[in-house]
């Protein structure tokens, strides 16, 4: 099969090596660089390895366009209203066995900064979910706010279609729900998101996934 040798447009390692500093006292620029770095040494070990005979598809090769092999209707999946939800993807004639790669998550490459420049509600986060304390720090250094990090890519945001793969149609079930049918596999370092099936999934179903505890949050708030 082929080697995951995909990597994305720009590098999720910092845009210049790292140097100690020769000072004993570190700036909080230092201090900031130093953290964001860390946090992205995280998602790398505990990125998911993609096991898949294919190599996975460049950006340009996941955009949902007709001709294309990774789009949907090449996949065997369709897109179509979802009751309420506006659009869903959905299994096409065929049933999808658990284990499967259904498709990956393509799109626009973004820093913290861009991000947070943006309002996107097509955005899948490469980062670990941060506990408390690396919360507060975040904000202590000013990677929280105005002063978001920008050296590291940090999502994925799929808000254009046209630059897009398609499962940024796919809607949110919440884990543990008979709904959520799809397991999302994140390798940060790669910028590359892809989605397994998490059970067998009936030809017809619409398929799910959970989007994180941030957007149930977000949802009931």
């Amino acid at each position: 099969g082929y080697g995951c040798d995909w990597t994305p447009s720009r590098p999720l390692m910092p845009k210049r090596p790292w140097e100690e500093s020769d000072s004993e006292d570190e700036s909080d620029d230092g201090e900031a660089e130093d953290l964001a770095l860390a946090l992205f040494v995280a998602s790398a070990k505990r990125a998911d390895f993609w096991s898949h005979a294919c190599r996975p598809p460049t950006p340009a090769e996941a955009v949902d366009a007709d001709d294309a092999v990774w789009s949907a209707k090449a996949r065997g999946y369709v897109i179509a209203p979802a009751g309420g939800k506006g659009l869903g993807a959905f299994a096409g004639a065929n049933a999808v066995a658990e284990g499967a790669l259904v498709g990956v998550y393509a799109g626009e490459l973004l820093t913290e900064a861009e991000h947070a420049r943006r309002e996107s509600s097509y955005c899948f986060s490469l980062l670990p979910p941060a506990d408390e304390l690396t919360s507060k720090a975040l904000a202590g250094l000013g990677l929280d706010g105005e002063g978001k990090d920008d050296e590291y890519i940090a999502y994925i945001d799929g808000e254009n279609a046209a630059r897009s793969s398609w499962c940024r149609y796919i809607n949110h079930a919440p884990h543990g729900a008979r709904a959520c049918n799809l397991e999302a596999k994140v390798d940060a370092m790669k910028a590359l998101v892809w989605f397994e099936a998490s059970r067998d999934i009936a030809p017809g179903e619409e398929l799910c996934f959970d989007y994180g505890e941030s957007y149930a949050t977000s949802t009931f708030e």
